[in-house]
């Protein structure tokens, strides 16, 4: 009967590898059927995306090729004088002025022009020594 113990924990260690195998199994099948039905999800294709499918008209249409034709073509010579213009703003927000591209900040606006104090013509008062207020 020494056997008996050996073979009785054989058995366990046996049944407890089926068990972690068909475990594996059912994990194996669940995460295939997942995947299939994940990969089988239906696509909603608006209507939107209907109409952007849908194909070119293959007519040419001449009034726009007329159009095209009558607007004006400048030439690298008018091109090349063609003032370019920029807006320029003071840091404090207050000035602006539209300049050529080459004019800079610097030649324009001050940088910090802060305004000078004014006097201002006001009768004054002043306290007497007593507390009183005199003109």
């Amino acid at each position: 009967m020494p056997n008996q113990p050996n073979k009785i924990a054989q058995l366990r260690q046996r049944q407890r590898l089926l068990q972690i195998l068909i475990f594996s199994l059912i994990t194996i099948a669940i995460w295939v059927t997942f995947s299939l039905f994940r990969s089988q999800k239906k696509t909603v294709i608006s209507a939107e995306q209907k109409r952007l499918a849908e194909s070119l008209n293959p007519t040419i249409k001449t009034e726009v090729l007329q159009k095209l034709q009558q607007k004006r073509i400048f030439s690298e010579g008018e091109l090349a004088v063609f003032p370019i213009y920029k807006i320029l703003i003071s840091k404090d927000g207050r000035q602006s002025e539209v300049v050529t591209i080459e004019t800079t900040e610097t030649e324009l606006i001050p940088a910090s022009a802060s305004p000078s104090p004014v006097a201002t013509s006001s009768t004054s008062r002043a306290a007497s020594p007593a507390g009183v207020l005199t003109e």
